[in-house]
């Protein structure tokens, strides 16, 4: 999408640089989010689950 809108819209070389710098660093940001806020608990609560074995 970043690439189509470069090429479309004949964004200058700086300004198209910026916005994937932008683009990569918000990417990373939501991932390391749901890694957090999401992946990590839930594996938790199904590792507590599913594989602790019960005495």
């Amino acid at each position: 999408m970043h690439i189509a809108w470069v090429s479309t819209y004949k964004i200058p070389m700086g300004e198209g640089l910026l916005g994937g710098l932008v683009l990569v660093i918000v990417s990373i940001g939501i991932a390391y989010g749901s890694l957090k806020l999401f992946d990590e608990p839930v594996r938790e609560w199904l590792k507590k689950r599913f594989l602790m074995k019960k005495a």
